[in-house]
């Protein structure tokens, strides 16, 4: 960490540990040296500690700064926060170690002008903690942390464990989907050989941006692959966009390049086409809960060709998605090299969407394994069937969002009290009064004809503990009201099928009851309609209006619209015609003016 001082000699620290270790041997009948040897300490430094009755605090002149305890304590916060993915960093753990010893009154010689350790302690630090190292972290969005929760999963695997135990399900007939983007200018480049001490290293690239093909890959536990589909963003496909494709491939078009509704639907019978099912054999499909995916037409379709489809809860797909975990990684890989070679191959062309299937395929043909599809399945807990794979580490994270219960934000408002410190401060005092030994300072005598008084035993101040100067991050709890939340779902399943016909139902009332009672508009559209000065009298106004003119009068008192207007105007449904609100008897909801009326 910056320093060149190197050790002369390979001394050890002694440490309370080893110290007891080798006398628990000592006395099982192992003599000393053997004892020494066991616990990795030559004889005669063992042979001196045990005649001096303690470990060896130090090497040298200089000693450690904190105890064993203290730096295990800060060892295991930063253990604590790297498992909620707010990791420390190297200066923020200077910081800390500093106001720790500074609030505790311990003797340092770090930076006072900094205020902060200094690289020496961190280094030395990090060398006594093995198990801690400075390492690269990965971005991980908040709602993967937050999604990924020990609720959502608890109910994926209740709704896998449900369709396996009434469907029996083979590995065969167990199968995953999901879509990827493959870019004519991939993220990643390969590693080139080049002069050592070069700032900028550089390799050609179709473009500064690239466009996006999205291509639907399905696989199931035993490693076959379906044919994938391509989306490509276009009003319509070219034959020549599929050549030297994977066998049995298909490609569709939408504007935006992504799926919708019907290009999944469209992509369900691709997979019934290539999968068969049947209804002594039935498929369960596992896929994300995209709005795409989910659908009445979707619901109807996977029950009629006894298909299951079950969803992942939401933002949990980098776990419990057999793609993401041991197919889309490598497909990229290989993809950004396929891309390379061929710009090796085309000096001065670039890549576009035509060539995409191609690379696609030589990668896909690398990466489409037996071996990588059931390892996916089987690091998932989807097949073999394991709903204990997570553990209280993994849904660590999503805690930091965890709301309080009614007991905890009690306590919690009691320890932010003054007065409930003080109450926990005389528990402890009495505890420990009752718990006191004859070397702790009582303040009275007592006699022995006496009644005996309660001794008052004198504490110095609690120690400071790190998590008091670098509390574990806890989200504050907020009022705000969220729509509903998605979850797992059976999608093939009677209740959400009707679930979604009684949405749809409800979906097209509503839109009936719009389109037979429109809503009345006061506000004054930008280019009104103006009367026909062809057409003599109000009727004329309320049959025959005219877009193209600017000035508009109300039918019934002729006055002109004059913007700002200085009165409310009401326009007519039927014919369309503006009003002054004054002159009309309209009182609430549809407005129809006179002239509609009688007719």
């Amino acid at each position: 960490m910056g320093r060149t001082y190197e050790r002369k000699t390979e001394r050890k620290l002694v440490t309370s540990q080893q110290l007891k270790e080798a006398k628990n041997l000592m006395a099982k009948g192992l003599s000393m040296r053997k004892a020494a040897k066991t616990v990795g300490l030559p004889e005669s430094t063992l042979r001196t500690r045990i005649s001096s009755g303690k470990a060896c605090s130090n090497l040298g002149r200089f000693k450690v700064t904190f105890s064993e305890d203290q730096e295990r304590e800060i060892a295991q916060h930063c253990k604590d926060l790297d498992n909620l993915f707010y990791g420390m960093t190297i200066s923020n753990l200077r910081r800390l170690v500093f106001s720790y010893a500074e609030a505790n009154k311990i003797q340092h010689r770090f930076d006072q002008s900094s205020k902060m350790a200094g690289h020496d302690w961190v280094g030395g630090f990090l060398s006594r903690h093995p198990e801690l190292g400075l390492r690269q972290s990965q971005p991980t969005s908040l709602a993967r942390a937050i999604g990924f929760n020990k609720t959502q999963v608890k109910r994926f695997f209740s709704n896998l464990k449900s369709l396996y135990d009434e469907n029996k399900f083979e590995p065969s007939q167990v199968y995953n989907m999901d879509e990827t983007g493959m870019s004519t200018v991939p993220k990643k480049t390969p590693k080139v050989i080049s002069v050592r001490g070069k700032k900028v290293v550089g390799k050609i690239v179709s473009a500064e941006r690239g466009v996006t093909v999205t291509a639907v890959c399905s696989m199931s536990a035993t490693g076959y692959f379906v044919p994938p589909v391509f989306i490509f963003p276009r009003k319509k496909v070219k034959p020549e966009f599929l050549d030297d494709g994977p066998n049995g491939c298909k490609g569709f078009a939408s504007d935006s390049g992504f799926i919708n509704s019907d290009i999944f639907l469209s992509w369900l019978e691709h997979f019934v086409n290539h999968v068969r099912p049947e209804k002594e054999r039935p498929v369960l499909l596992i896929m994300d809960n995209h709005s795409s995916h989910i659908s009445l037409e979707v619901s109807l379709y996977s029950r009629k060709h006894h298909i299951s489809i079950l969803t992942l809860a939401p933002h949990t797909s980098h776990k419990i998605q057999p793609l993401d975990r041991s197919f889309f990684g490598p497909l990229k890989t290989k993809y950004s090299i396929e891309c390379d070679t061929w710009m090796n191959q085309h000096p001065g062309r670039g890549i576009n969407i035509a060539q995409v299937v191609k690379l696609f395929n030589g990668a896909f043909q690398k990466v489409a394994t037996v071996g990588n599809a059931s390892s996916g399945f089987a690091v998932s807990g989807i097949y073999p069937f394991n709903e204990h794979l997570f553990d209280d580490g993994d849904f660590a994270p999503a805690s930091v969002t965890d709301r309080f219960n009614k007991d905890d934000e009690e306590h919690q408002m009691e320890l932010e009290d003054d007065e409930g410190v003080a109450v926990a401060i005389d528990k402890i005092v009495s505890t420990s009064a009752e718990n006191s030994t004859p070397s702790q300072t009582v303040s009275s005598e007592i006699a022995p004809s006496q009644t005996t008084p309660s001794p008052t035993v004198i504490f110095t101040t609690p120690a400071v503990t790190v998590a008091t100067l670098s509390p574990l991050p806890k989200a504050i709890p907020t009022q705000k009201k969220k729509r509903k939340g998605l979850k797992s779902e059976i999608i093939s399943s009677s209740p959400f099928k009707n679930d979604l016909e009684a949405k749809q139902t409800e979906q097209e009332k509503s839109n009936n009851k719009k389109k037979n009672y429109p809503k009345s508009v006061k506000k004054m559209p930008a280019r009104p309609f103006s009367p026909d000065p062809n057409i003599p009298g109000p009727s004329g106004l309320c049959k025959k209006p005219q877009s193209q003119l600017n000035d508009y009068f109300c039918a019934l008192c002729g006055e002109k619209y004059i913007d700002p207007p200085s009165e409310e105007w009401i326009q007519c449904v039927k014919c369309q015609i503006w009003w002054h609100e004054q002159c009309t008897t309209y009182e609430n909801g549809v407005f129809y003016c006179d002239f509609c009326d009688e007719e």
